[in-house]
């Protein structure tokens, strides 16, 4: 449903998930769960939290699942919404985990896959395969990133892995402003 970088995306998350997505009762999979959106819907739908590093993430949940975002283990159409908030930027082969949330999601779902994204640059920045902390901070903003998203680049890449997206823009937002959404910022949602 969204992707989006501002200061406080958890709360942004969550609000939109009250607001505006039925997820009572659904079948989730939260990639890199952050806890309290994880905490917040564990008890209302049936999410199941996955990392290709579980052992980062146990204290969200003991149970956390081992899981590739480029290869993800579940069959077609397994789940009603993917939640893989800020991971895209981290994965070098971003269009192979596009390709696989959109396998994973039933028809109709929707992908929560916010990103850090810039309307100014003409063009994706990026290195997909570069491990240099120094070099991905100084060109990427943080030690474990391997890209810049430019909006239209990103939503173009989801449109080639099959969603529908549209964005959302600020000044239709405007009501999630008090949860930090920067003035330039909106929303992508994505549908299968």
């Amino acid at each position: 449903m969204s992707l989006l970088y501002e200061h406080k995306p958890r709360k942004v998350i969550l609000q939109i998930l009250k607001d505006e997505i039925d997820y009572h009762d659904k079948k989730i999979l939260h990639l890199s769960p952050e806890k309290k959106i994880f905490d917040y819907l564990k008890s209302k739908a049936n999410i199941i939290p996955a990392d290709k590093a579980p052992g980062f993430y146990k204290l969200v949940d003991k149970n956390i699942m081992y899981a590739d975002a480029t290869v993800l283990p579940y069959e077609n159409e397994a789940f009603d919404i993917v939640i893989a908030n800020h991971i895209m930027e981290h994965i070098p082969e971003d269009r192979k985990a596009m390709k696989e949330i959109y396998r994973v999601l039933k028809k109709e779902g929707r992908g929560i896959v916010q990103i850090p994204f810039s309307k100014t640059i003409n063009a994706t920045i990026e290195e997909p395969f570069i491990n240099n902390a120094k070099m991905q901070s100084q060109l990427f903003g943080q030690k474990d990133h391997v890209r810049i998203y430019n909006l239209s680049d990103y939503m173009n890449r989801l449109r080639e892995a099959g969603f529908t997206v549209t964005y959302l823009t600020p000044e239709m937002l405007t009501k999630y402003s008090k949860y930090a959404l920067q003035e330039n910022e909106g929303f992508i949602n994505c549908v299968k």
